[in-house]
């Protein structure tokens, strides 16, 4: 079991090696979404900000190859999180990163389960808490005709309160103040994206070194994490919220100023409740800016092409009023017998020039020499290069 000290628990070698005890388990989840109902994609296309119509139009999505509307890739997160920590309780929750494969699109009433499991647990030791662990999980999620669709492999770092709240690495990142000439420029990168849409883009015509059109997202505002959080998490209230509390007691964090009990998303709304686990400020979920990377490819390569692969990796905090821009370009390019791919190096960078998240795209393109086959609805392992 944890012990605690100061106010929360720390990690011990039982803790550890208690939580290894399921590595490889199925585990029971709590799926926010399990229909792909007209709503559901349109609330979480709403909540990352994309306004691309394959993912948010009835009419334009019947008039595509898949014949009706479809959910953005990352709209699975809203089905399960990928969250996978289980056990360590009291022990703080970090976001580190996806690893996803997709096999085939979400369309509109599907039906959508998932199999979780953690699948490593391997201890660390960094600046912001010292000792911490990081449960490696994987979800693997299949329509109503048992059709794989995508799997996820994750990365949550756990770490212990009171040490990253003591050592505050993050507590010199201050809220940011913009000037006129930012606001602007963030206004002029909405009026500058791009939805390549029903424009065929082929792999002829992509070079190595292209750049990908940006997609912006900010200023992170409470409207923006209350849709998110509400229409991709979903939250205990009321009663769900006691019962929650009394089964999990040290999961609770204990608000000083109404002495009462709240939850860890607090962290993603209040300053304060954020500062005690170790954060400069209320922050978004970390798997937010994957999604928004995916956003930001899905943009550029169109409807004819299909995204197999995204890993991304979330490496700095976005705390409210911070901006990021999606960014990728084409590092690679390749053919097999049946299907031509591109791999783009893919990233986040805030207004202040840091990088928040990296990682790298896959996606396979329409080519003139194949250009009446399906593509997009082939498994093909060879996309991996």
């Amino acid at each position: 079991m944890t012990t605690t000290t100061n106010k929360y628990p720390v990690l011990t070698d039982e803790a550890i090696a208690e939580a290894r005890q399921i590595i490889g388990v199925p585990l029971r989840r709590r799926h926010w979404n399990t229909v792909a109902t007209l709503d559901a994609i349109r609330y979480f296309t709403v909540a990352i900000g994309s306004r691309n119509p394959l993912y948010f139009s009835e009419t334009y999505g019947r008039g595509t190859f898949y014949g009706c509307l479809i959910a953005h890739p990352t709209f699975l997160y809203s089905v399960d999180d990928t969250v996978i920590a289980p056990r360590l309780a009291g022990i703080h929750s970090i976001y580190a990163g996806t690893e996803w494969e997709w096999f085939r699109a979400v369309k509109i009433d599907d039906t959508i389960d998932s199999v979780v499991k953690v699948t490593d647990i391997i201890e660390k030791n960094g600046q912001f808490c010292g000792r911490m662990v990081l449960q490696l999980g994987e979800v693997a999620y299949r329509n109503q005709w048992d059709q794989p669709i995508a799997v996820a492999k994750s990365a949550v770092m756990r770490t212990p309160r009171d040490a990253a709240r003591a050592r505050g690495k993050y507590a010199n990142i201050a809220k940011y103040r913009y000037s006129a000439e930012e606001l602007k420029r963030i206004g002029d990168s909405y009026d500058a994206e791009v939805v390549r849409g029903s424009q065929v883009r082929y792999w002829e015509d992509t070079g190595v070194g292209e750049e990908i059109t940006p997609v912006v997202k900010g200023a992170l505002e409470s409207d923006d994490m209350l849709q998110f959080i509400t229409g991709v998490l979903g939250v205990r209230t009321f009663g769900n919220a006691m019962r929650y509390q009394r089964r999990h007691p040290a999961d609770i964090y204990h608000d000083p100023i109404h002495g009462m009990w709240d939850t860890w998303e607090a962290s993603l709304l209040k300053d304060g409740v954020a500062q005690e686990f170790g954060w400069p400020a209320a922050h978004d979920t970390g798997y937010q800016r994957v999604a928004w990377v995916e956003h930001a490819v899905t943009n550029w390569m169109g409807d004819h092409a299909f995204l197999h692969n995204l890993n991304v990796r979330v490496t700095w905090p976005t705390i409210y009023g911070d901006t990021n821009w999606g960014k990728g370009k084409v590092v690679k390019k390749w053919q097999t017998e049946r299907q031509s791919f591109v791999e783009l190096e893919v990233w986040c960078e805030n207004q202040r020039g840091e990088t928040t998240a990296k990682g790298t795209a896959v996606v396979s393109l329409m080519d003139r020499r194949l250009s009446g086959l399906p593509h997009m609805f082939l498994v093909d392992e060879t996309y991996r290069g």
